[in-house]
Parts: C-alpha cells; sequence; structure tokens
C-alpha cells in the first residue's frame, strides 16, 4: 500500500505530470523563484566580503598611524618623506664629511622608519646591516659599495612582500612582472601644493629631511582634522584605467607644477577609463617600491578627489589617493583616528594653480593661509588655518 506522503506521477491528458506531481510550469516558476533569491543573495554577499575588507583596510592604515606616533613618542618628530636625519649618522667618512651611500640615503621612504613598530623588526634589520656595509669607509675614503639601494631590483629586503602595507580590496597585489619591487598601497600626504619631492615646501605631514622635520606641535590647523595617511592604487605598466594608470601629458619635467589641476582631472574618461593620448608604459609606476621615497610611490596630493587620475612624470606628477572600495578611500588622521572619504568631498576650484616659482629646483616659492582646493585641500594643510568642519 502506497503512502499518501508521497507523490506518484499521474498521466493527464491536459497537464503532463511529472517529478511526482509538479508540472513543468511549477518546475519552472521554483527555478526562477530560486534564480531571483540567487541573484538577490549574491550583490549581499559581495557587499558583506567588501564590508569586511574595508575593515582590515582600516586596522592596517590606523596601525601604520599609530606606528608613526610610536616613532615619534621616540624621535619627537613623524618619520620624513626622504633624507631623514635617521641615517645620517651611517654616513660620516674619515674626514667627518658626508658621503653618499651610493646615493640611497636619500631614498629611503618613510615607510623604512616604521617596519620595528609594525612587527617587521627581521625586515629592519636586514635593511640597517645594509646600511651599515655600504656606510664602511675605504682607505681613500669612499663608501664600500652596498647591496642597499631601493631602485635595485635584485635587492630582496626591498623586493619583499609586506602584508602591513597591502590593502585586501588591491586588485593588483598579485602581479609578479614588471618590476613590481615591493607593492604598496598606503602613502602619505604631502599636502595640497604641488610640488616634486626634492623640494623643500611642504604644506601636508611628510618633507624632506635635509630641510625639516616634522612634529606633532606643527599642526596647528588640529589633529583631527589633517590627514596622515590615506590608501592609493597599483599601477601596471601600460594601465589604461584611471586606478592603475599614469597619464603622461606634453608638459616639459620643468614646468609641471605650473599646471592647474584641473588640466590633469581632464583626463578622467568614462568607464574609469583614462583619455589621456600618453600613458605610461614603464615600471614607474604608482605603489611599486614601498622603500622609495618619490611622490609617485609613496605621496600623494590632497588636490583633486580621491580616485581622480595621477599625471605627469617620475618625480614631477601630480598623483591622487585611490582605492577600489566603491565611493573613496580610508585615510588616517595625525590623532590616529580614520575615517572613509568620499570621492565627492568637496575640493574647491581646480582651476587655481599655486603660485609656486620655480628658480633652483628645490628654492622654490612659499604658500600660505587657506587651501583653495576646499575642504579636501583642507585636510591636507597641517597649518593653513582652514578648519574642515569634522
Amino acid at each position: 500500500m502506497k503512502s499518501d506522503l508521497f507523490f506518484y506521477p499521474v498521466k493527464n491528458t491536459v497537464t503532463q505530470k511529472c517529478f511526482y506531481g509538479f508540472t513543468l510550469v511549477e518546475l519552472l516558476v521554483v527555478i526562477a523563484i530560486i534564480g531571483v533569491l540567487i541573484a538577490l543573495l549574491l550583490p549581499a554577499v559581495q557587499a558583506a566580503r567588501e564590508a569586511a575588507r574595508r575593515m582590515e583596510c582600516t586596522n592596517k592604515i590606523k596601525q601604520m598611524a599609530l606606528a608613526a606616533h610610536n616613532l615619534h613618542d621616540k624621535i619627537n618628530r613623524f618619520p620624513c618623506q626622504r633624507y631623514d636625519p635617521q641615517w645620517r649618522s651611517f654616513k660620516w667618512n674619515d674626514s667627518g664629511t658626508m658621503k653618499d651611500l651610493n646615493n640611497s640615503q636619500q631614498n629611503f621612504s618613510f615607510r623604512c622608519m616604521l617596519l620595528p613598530y609594525l612587527e617587521q623588526e627581521a625586515v629592519y634589520q636586514v635593511f640597517l646591516s645594509g646600511i651599515e656595509k655600504t656606510a664602511q669607509t675605504t682607505a681613500d675614503g669612499n663608501a664600500v659599495t652596498g647591496t642597499i639601494r631601493v631602485d635595485d631590483d635584485s635587492n630582496t629586503v626591498f623586493l619583499t612582500k609586506m602584508p602591513p602595507f597591502l590593502c585586501p580590496s588591491e586588485r593588483n597585489q598579485n602581479i609578479l612582472n614588471d618590476n613590481p619591487l615591493g607593492l604598496v598601497n598606503y602613502f602619505g600626504n604631502r599636502g595640497d601644493a604641488w610640488v616634486y619631492d626634492d623640494w623643500r615646501l611642504t604644506r601636508g605631514m611628510f618633507s624632506s629631511g635635509q630641510y625639516c622635520t616634522i612634529g606633532i606641535e606643527s599642526v596647528t590647523d588640529g589633529t583631527s582634522n589633517t590627514v596622515l595617511l590615506s590608501e592609493g592604487t597599483i599601477g601596471l605598466n601600460g594601465g589604461s584605467k584611471v586606478l592603475s594608470g599614469i597619464a603622461e601629458p606634453t608638459w616639459t619635467a620643468s614646468d609641471s607644477p605650473q599646471h592647474a589641476p584641473s588640466e590633469c582631472y581632464a583626463f578622467r574618461g568614462a568607464n574609469g577609463e583614462l583619455s589621456a593620448t600618453n600613458i605610461r608604459t614603464n615600471q614607474y609606476q604608482r605603489g611599486r617600491r614601498w622603500a622609495h621615497h618619490g611622490n609617485q610611490y609613496s605621496m600623494f596630493f590632497t588636490i583633486m578627489p580621491p580616485n581622480s587620475p595621477s599625471c605627469g612624470n617620475e618625480n614631477g606628477g601630480l598623483f591622487s589617493a585611490a582605492s577600489y572600495h566603491p565611493g573613496g578611500v580610508n585615510v588616517a588622521l595625525c590623532d590616529a583616528s580614520c575615517r572613509f572619504i568620499s570621492e565627492t568631498i568637496s575640493c574647491g576650484d581646480l582651476s587655481v594653480k599655486h603660485n609656486i616659482e620655480i628658480t633652483s629646483g628645490v628654492n622654490e616659492g612659499q604658500v600660505s593661509g587657506a587651501s583653495p582646493y576646499g575642504i579636501w585641500g583642507a585636510m591636507g594643510t597641517r597649518a593653513g588655518g582652514d578648519s574642515t568642519g569634522f
């Protein structure tokens, strides 16, 4: 005797019963409902995963900010973008003059000094041992050839993949070709004045140590109003996207900062593409050398909004904060708190350019007063006398 709890096929001249009593129409309806549920569920799952990645990213940039504060507690200042005084003790030769260290000392980024405070002591010690070797003096007073060069693709310490420096949402963090030289997603605030990496002027939090150092006392705009660090994306050779490429306009190397930011912003094309005719095709891309001080490797400007194009040559480019988080970037402020900055943040008038007089390349004119670049520009100045309203 068959149980009533089970369906069984029943023939019908109008509709053929199948699959234990379900009609074909009913089965299709069930499949359609399941498809709709999956279509609704997948975006929710993806959003949840991105929320988790963004939270992890926030934690990483906060840890970097706390590392900078721990270093500040020890040396009474933040690290410099380049030429940090910490490395000068390795440069004296027997005659008491400064040695070049193969031009490396000037190139070490601020991240090198943060390694011990990010649980990277082993990497830091390898780095120091290389400096000590390079700083040895030969009989003729010249430096012994060392291994510490931040632009040397055979230097394993700077090729090391550093998890504290990588955002989990970064799409290009696993590239293995094109001399990636240690990838990185977290950059220092150079301010709202478009300058070369070797210029003395800085309105932000990182400077060339041969001219000045920056401590917490100089942040007169308020530590909770001033950006210390932000995200940046990793560039690809010939990358045609705003987030993975650099536009190279027909500007000469000596006049890039004399152009208005709006000229760079105009290269933001449709669907995230760069509309520039010339796009950088070599390995000198954003986020490709965590140990190098250069603007394109270590700095960003609070001029154009997050996720804007980056433009110009290697040293004189205008580089923007960017990320693959939808709608903006994570930043760490000078009090080590973190915020998410929308790509629609007010940036004032991008047709305005700072009146920076270029003379010898380092003795450029000064810029003072409030930023012309809205809230984002104000967040980039440590002593502009402007308030962000946060």
